[in-house]
């Protein structure tokens, strides 16, 4: 909850009204509890993918930003912040192009629970580049709930 809220605080105008990210937070803490780490991942990738759809900082993920084309589904693509999205170099981790097109129909379709779904299928990936999206449009060093985090893993045995 405390990475939810820094991430609306940090990257929201002061009174600036969003209610579908209310309802998407809303629905998002419960998820947040002990349990399943895949369901708490897939609720914390679907949030952020709404997040970042509300302010209009996503791309259209189902097209190549640069060319408008549609993406091939066996191909591998990565979200770049300053070129949306791209064919991913062969020396790093993306996202195949049916997963990208699955995220979008899901990000259209307004369901939440069916986002969360779409995002079950690429946590690792999802993550990686979803946090590099993150971080350039913070444009701050380290998220205070991620330092916090790290700082208990350091202390866990």
């Amino acid at each position: 909850g405390f990475y939810l809220n820094e991430l609306l605080m940090k990257l929201l105008a002061r009174h600036d009204p969003h209610p579908a990210l209310f309802d998407a937070y809303a629905l998002t803490l419960p998820l947040l509890g002990p349990g399943e780490d895949a369901r708490t991942q897939s609720a914390l990738r679907a949030f952020e993918l709404t997040l970042l759809q509300e302010i209009g900082l996503l791309p259209d993920l189902s097209v190549a930003t640069q060319t408008q084309q549609p993406l091939a589904a066996a191909a591998s693509y990565a979200l770049r912040p300053e070129a949306g999205v791209i064919e991913a170099r062969g020396d790093e981790s993306g996202l195949s192009g049916a997963t990208l097109v699955g995220l979008q129909a899901a990000l259209e379709h307004g369901s939440l629970e069916a986002l969360q779904q779409a995002c079950a299928g690429a946590l690792p990936a999802l993550k990686a580049q979803l946090r590099a999206l993150l971080h350039y449009h913070l444009g701050s060093a380290t998220l205070r709930t991620r330092q916090v985090m790290l700082d208990v893993q350091n202390l866990a045995p």
